[in-house]
């Protein structure tokens, strides 16, 4: 039965029954099951924590305790509904010596190491991109204070206002200036970049060796200037090959901040992984044309860095590491063992609801979204009373959204599962506390809670204290740690040993002074270079040519098949560079709801999963009445479909192709025999290609052990204006498995 888990104990699923109650009460739909053969009915601990350190500290512990009765650190997965605390539970662990892993681009982007990297990329594709600039002077490697960078803010906006002096013509410097230019001024203040203080041009201007210095800079402290000087020095350099492929400019940035050096020193070695991971992204990633620019890679990340999204692909690897990541980037994967922490009120579910596209230019109108038909539609913008129910139905949807989600997560466990929360976040001035969900989940019998922390009292004053919020004298940026200074230290007293005695004089010397008395290379080992230098020309050339060579996918669809018949370049690109999908027009959504319908009609509608739930599907929609009494028209209404949604998986050209036959029929003919026929709904207008049913014929021929000529094949339009559907039986002949074959391994295109 659909209700029967193969994957987690009882007790976890009695967990997941508890969350989706409301979910599956109005469709009739049974609770999960563990299968009758499963050994362990699954733990299930929850926790409510006095502040985030303590959940932080216990969920660490939980893991320990995990690894000593024998787990793998693979077998222990961190899944939470964000990435915004991925970076504070990354340096928990990593504090910890747990080996811990960021799956997907998501978290890795919020690794401090990672975060510089792209902070740095930034900014030399902009240099107006002014917080990754203080980002990075205020870290570790650089550590400006507060009063340098209020200067260098100073002499920033001195330079913005000296270009826009000088970019004016004449008559604008004089005042002579019309309302409707003082206008136009107002309007773009705020939204014109090259208006825009840059705090890069200066600190380049400040930190260019001899240089005069602009007003004002000259109250830099003296250890402030001589890391200002360090830092252009190497912005320059960066900046002069921003032409260069992503790849190299990033292992140019990691190099010319000591970022590897830096993470060595700090842990080991542990977070050079999260660097290895980040370069593999950029490594991966590939332009329409085969090549790529440092905008696009920007764009990219910052597109699959947004929350459930549909760029990032990254699964976690075979290391010995503990996982971490959002619960999005967990769906259709298992651990032993599960950790899912900040279940916080109003967080998980949510408070905010969708954005609305009435009061936010980014959001998307309702109408447009795929399942826009399931809210209620104001045709009176001035009745207040309509939009607050409008806006309260995309509320509820993001809670009912929130809810699936937390049985996604819940189910990700096969055996152990810890869910925890706390009162006292990081910056929070009121106290958070635990989630619904937490609260439903402790009605569950056999659950364990570990910890209880009570909710906080106010003050005397009537007033809420957070007792993790810093004093506000707390030196900024953030000293570092005794012990990691003391490493650095040490690290930098090593190198000391090595370097000539006359270090210093070696600065000044001439190139050849410099090379003087260093072994001369042998001829062949100058050849070997040159052999070197050849190969990596010609690697770049190669690199640069619009050539575009890609592997067929192992996996493929129907629909990939029509797609690469049509058009192999474009195809070709799409596997080479994945975007996501368009959204579902309303054409669409509508072809889905009709197919949904002859599910329900011939009483074969299946339901797999929790998250596929869409209690407000209007499945007798006025839309849907032209394509439904169109069926009913038609030779297929008075027959019995063998299988409604049939799946199909075939071997063609080295790839595995799969796909759903919306009907088969089982014809009995007059001398007894029998035929098969696959049929396809078209809801559209267009002539669909023939290829697709000729991809569903050879599979049901060959699933069923028969010959292709045993089976018929035809589409049927319903949006055909005779209102009984047009059937075409397209001719099948020359699409025979040679051709197929052919087609699937990229040999034909025609």
């Amino acid at each position: 039965p659909l209700t029967t888990n193969y994957r987690s104990g009882q007790q976890i699923l009695d967990v997941a029954n508890a969350l989706t109650g409301t979910l599956r009460e109005p469709e009739s739909i049974g609770a999960l099951e563990s299968w009758s053969g499963a050994q362990d009915v699954g733990n299930v601990e929850i926790a409510v924590h006095k502040d985030f350190q303590c959940e932080i500290v216990h969920a660490i512990d939980w893991i320990r305790l995990r690894r000593a009765e024998g787990w793998s650190w693979r077998d222990v997965a961190i899944l939470m509904k964000t990435k915004t605390d991925i970076d504070r539970w990354y340096q928990a662990l990593e504090e910890a010596e747990i080996p811990v892993e960021v799956v997907g681009i998501q978290g890795l982007l919020a690794v401090p190491e990672v975060a510089d990297v792209v902070a740095t990329l930034r900014l030399i594709d902009d240099p107006t991109c002014n917080p990754d600039l203080v980002r990075l002077l205020t870290g570790p490697r650089w550590s400006i204070g507060p009063s340098d960078l209020r200067i260098l803010g100073h002499v920033a906006t001195d330079l913005a206002m000296q270009m826009d002096r000088e970019s004016r013509p004449e008559a604008t410097r004089e005042g002579v200036r019309s309302a409707f230019e003082e206008d136009v001024d107002r309007a773009v203040a705020a939204r014109d970049t090259v208006e825009t203080p840059s705090l890069l041009d200066a600190v380049l201007l400040v930190g260019r060796p001899g240089a005069k210095l602009p007003k004002g800079a000259d109250r830099l402290s003296a250890e402030g200037r001589s890391k200002l000087l360090d830092f252009a020095s190497a912005m320059r350099t960066l900046r002069r090959s921003a032409g260069a492929s992503p790849s190299d400019l990033v292992q140019q940035v990691v190099e010319a901040f000591d970022l590897d050096i830096e993470v060595r020193v700090r842990d080991g070695g542990v977070g050079s992984r999260a660097l290895q991971h980040f370069f593999q992204v950029v490594d991966d990633f590939k332009g329409l044309d085969g090549g790529v620019s440092l905008r696009a890679l920007l764009a990219y990340l910052s597109a699959a860095g947004d929350d459930d999204n549909e760029l990032d692909h990254a699964l976690p690897s075979a290391d010995d590491s503990v996982k971490l990541m959002t619960i999005h980037k967990a769906k259709g994967l298992e651990w032993p063992c599960v950790v899912l922490p900040l279940w916080l009120n109003n967080v998980f579910p949510s408070y905010q609801g969708r954005a609305k596209w009435t009061s936010q230019g980014h959001a998307v109108p309702v109408d447009l979204l795929r399942d826009g038909h399931r809210f209620r539609r104001i045709e009176n913008w001035a009745n207040k009373e309509a939009i607050k129910g409008h806006n309260a139905e995309l509320l509820q949807a993001t809670r009912t959204e929130d809810r699936r989600l937390a049985y996604v997560a819940v189910t990700r466990a096969r055996q152990h599962l810890l869910c925890s929360t706390h009162w006292w976040g990081p910056t929070q001035v009121t106290p958070r506390g635990p989630s619904t969900f937490l609260t439903e989940i402790q009605q569950v019998p056999g659950v364990v809670r570990e910890f209880d922390a009570q909710r906080p009292e106010k003050t005397v004053k009537g007033e809420w204290s957070n007792p993790m919020l810093r004093s506000p004298l707390a030196p900024w940026p953030p000293p570092s740690e005794p012990e990691d200074l003391a490493q650095r230290r040490a690290a930098a007293e090593e190198v000391r040993k090595h370097l000539p005695s006359d270090d210093a004089d070696a600065v000044t010397m001439s190139p050849a002074e410099a090379f003087d008395g260093w072994p001369v290379a042998s001829t062949e080992r100058a050849e070997e270079w040159v052999r070197l230098a050849r190969a990596l020309s010609v690697e770049a050339l190669e690199e640069a040519q619009p050539v575009l060579e890609v592997m067929m996918p192992a996996t493929l669809s129907a629909s990939d098949l029509v797609y690469l018949r049509r058009d192999r370049e474009q195809f070709a690109r799409v596997l080479r560079r994945p975007m996501p999908p368009r959204p579902s027009t309303r054409a669409a959504t509508r072809g889905i709801r009709f197919h949904t319908w002859v599910e329900h009609r011939f009483g074969q509608l299946t339901i797999s999963d929790v998250s596929a739930f869409d209690p407000g599907a209007d499945l007798d929609g006025t839309d849907l009445q032209d394509l439904k009494q169109a069926f009913e028209n038609s030779e297929y209404a008075q027959l019995t479909p063998h299988k409604v949604e049939a799946d199909i998986d075939i071997i063609l050209g080295g790839s595995r192709v799969r796909g759903r036959i919306d009907a088969v029929y089982d014809h009995e003919q007059p001398d007894g025999t029998r035929r098969w026929e696959v049929v396809d709904w078209k809801t559209g207008t267009k002539n669909a290609d023939p290829i697709q049913l000729a991809i569903y014929r050879l599979a049901w021929a060959e699933k069923m052990e028969i010959e292709l000529t045993e089976v018929d094949a035809a589409f049927l339009y319903l949006a055909d204006s005779s209102g009984t559907g047009r059937k075409e039986v397209p001719d099948l002949a020359r699409f025979t498995r040679e051709y197929l074959e052919s087609l699937a391994d990229g040999s034909v295109t025609d």
